[in-house]
């Protein structure tokens, strides 16, 4: 496994995905998103000793996370012989799902197997969470609104209230 490019892959898969960067921090009591710029990912490579790894992989898994400082997604290798590693993904529910996870992993694995053979991985744009929320949104308010007026539909267009 070459490191260096596994590194590079997941800061690739980080700049593609601005959930990935996302900080939720607090802005005059106001709970707020920062997107930080493309260009970090954490990624370590961590010596352990074969006498400490379960217990060390039990306790890195289940650190948590600052929302307010912290990337959402955490690598962690871990050299176990020359030619033999244990790669740790922690990734932060607010930033990836069941359906996300086995995605990030995808382009990962087509970013390093591309980069090894020269070339750049062939993958469809990025989808963000907030082009996605914002879909979402735009439905629920269309279904809301055909609710109301299906309900509405057989009422007078006035009523006539009692004045004061």
């Amino acid at each position: 496994m070459d490191i260096s490019v596994l590194e590079d892959a997941q800061r690739f898969v980080v700049d593609r995905h601005e959930i990935l960067r996302t900080r939720y921090v607090e802005v005059d009591g106001v709970p707020s998103q920062v997107v930080d710029p493309p260009g970090h990912a954490d990624f370590d490579v961590v010596e352990v000793e074969p006498g400490d790894l379960e217990a060390w992989l039990e306790q890195e898994a289940d650190r948590s996370f600052d929302l307010a400082s912290d990337p959402m997604w955490r690598c962690r290798v871990v050299p176990i012989e020359p030619d033999s590693h244990i790669l740790l993904d922690v990734v932060h529910h607010i930033a990836a799902d069941g359906w996300s996870i086995p995605q990030m992993r995808m382009e990962v694995g087509a970013y390093y197997n591309a980069a090894k053979e020269g070339r750049t991985p062939d993958l469809e744009p990025a989808i963000q969470y907030r082009d996605v929320a914002r879909a979402r949104l735009h439905d629920e308010v269309a279904a809301d609104l055909e609710y109301w007026r299906s309900a509405l539909e057989d009422a007078p267009e006035t009523i006539t209230l009692p004045a004061d």
